[in-house]
């Protein structure tokens, strides 16, 4: 499965070709700064925010990069991944995903 490294789908590496070494070790600190394992889907999850850095995207969005990158993975393994990634600051979300409904819009946090 594709993760942060030269290994990463082609269309995150085009959004974002600085996929490296310095990025990785990037994901890892605000990973840790959040007291989260860096997963292959959180790695992932945080590569579309950082290839979009001014978009607000909802689980909908986020599934479709990933999907048109060539990552498999469920919605649900996404709205656990958002949400984790908001509980820990990382990411900002506006809206509840009590709803269920993917209203919920979500964004990197100002660091």
């Amino acid at each position: 499965m594709p993760v942060y490294s030269s290994d990463a789908p082609p269309a995150l590496q085009q959004a974002h070709p600085q996929t490296t070494l310095p990025l990785r070790s990037h994901f890892n600190h605000l990973l840790q700064e959040a007291q989260l394992r860096p997963t292959i889907s959180r790695i992932n999850v945080l590569q579309v925010f950082m290839a979009h850095p001014l978009r607000k995207m909802n689980i909908h969005d986020v599934y479709r990069i990933l999907d048109s990158a060539g990552v498999i993975t469920s919605m649900a393994t996404i709205q656990r991944t958002l949400s984790q990634l908001a509980l820990g600051g990382v990411l900002a979300r506006s809206g509840s995903m009590k709803r269920g409904d993917g209203s919920s819009l979500f964004w990197m946090q100002e660091l």
